[in-house]
């Protein structure tokens, strides 16, 4: 896989990428790489070895989700949302799934003493589908709460967290407008037409490739119209990670467990 420099504006290999703003090892450091081929080659083993390390790999990759979310007939907007989520969440039994459980606490319930668990889960999604990946995204932004301009602070520390770590900003580009029913009270129709009309894009993303982040998708309606507005607004590329992905979801999951299913393989 290749990336593109933002300095230098060269395609290059992987390996010649730095941890600065997706900019290239030669553009950070000043230092002239003798042979990208050269390099490449050098740090590719024997066919057996390499055999034996892809497979040391896919036993070290976490599981992770993604669905692809098209709206019903009745939804005019015949746009997609890509979701990646980094484990299933059901909530139907959650005193008997772990994850789940953590995931409700923390998220609505405010509790904190699972964040750095889950800040560990969604950290390990965005390294393993989003770092490597040959669309590198420029903004990282919250999902709004049903309530107008409210964010969730939980997911803010998330977001957070994953802008410290990991070469992506944090900014809060999506606000809700209009105060709105939470989707949980709501049918799956309703689900769909809810946050029509009550998202704004308030900042500049034309061109940039933004993530959304949420706790829980269901439907994928919220995400969806989150989706919607930013590429409306001028955005190249928005996709959606969260924290669990629900069983109540209908359309088709995909479950990652190779390493190679990053997220240009997905969109």
């Amino acid at each position: 896989m290749t990336f593109s420099c933002r300095e230098c504006g060269r395609q290059l290999p992987n390996p010649m990428k730095s941890e600065k703003r997706n900019r290239c090892v030669e553009c950070v450091t000043g230092q002239k790489v003798d042979d990208i081929e050269g390099k490449k080659q050098r740090t590719t083993n024997t066919t057996g070895e390499k055999q034996n390390t892809n497979n040391t790999e896919r036993k070290k990759t976490p599981k992770h989700y993604h669905v692809s979310v098209e709206p019903p007939d009745y939804i005019s907007p015949t746009k997609t949302a890509h979701i990646f989520a980094a484990a299933r969440y059901n909530q139907d039994d959650i005193e008997h799934h772990p994850c789940s459980k953590k995931i409700y606490q923390y998220a609505k319930k405010g509790n904190d003493s699972h964040q750095d668990y889950l800040s560990e889960k969604i950290n390990k999604l965005y390294q393993c589908r989003i770092v490597d990946d040959i669309h590198c995204f420029d903004t990282l932004c919250v999902y709004p709460r049903s309530e107008r301009r409210e964010v969730c602070s939980e997911l803010q520390a998330l977001a957070r967290r994953l802008e410290n770590k990991f070469d992506i900003e944090y900014r809060q580009v999506l606000s809700r407008t209009t105060t709105t029913t939470a989707q949980k009270k709501l049918g799956e129709k309703r689900r769909w037409k809810n946050p029509r009309g009550t998202l704004t894009v308030q900042s500049n993303v034309m061109d940039e490739k933004v993530v959304l982040l949420d706790d829980i998708s269901t439907t994928g309606s919220s995400l969806f119209w989150g989706t919607h507005n930013l590429l409306e607004a001028g955005a190249e590329i928005v996709i959606s990670i969260v924290l669990g992905l629900s069983y109540k979801q209908r359309q088709s999951v995909n479950t990652l467990n190779d390493p190679e299913e990053t997220v240009s393989t997905k969109i």
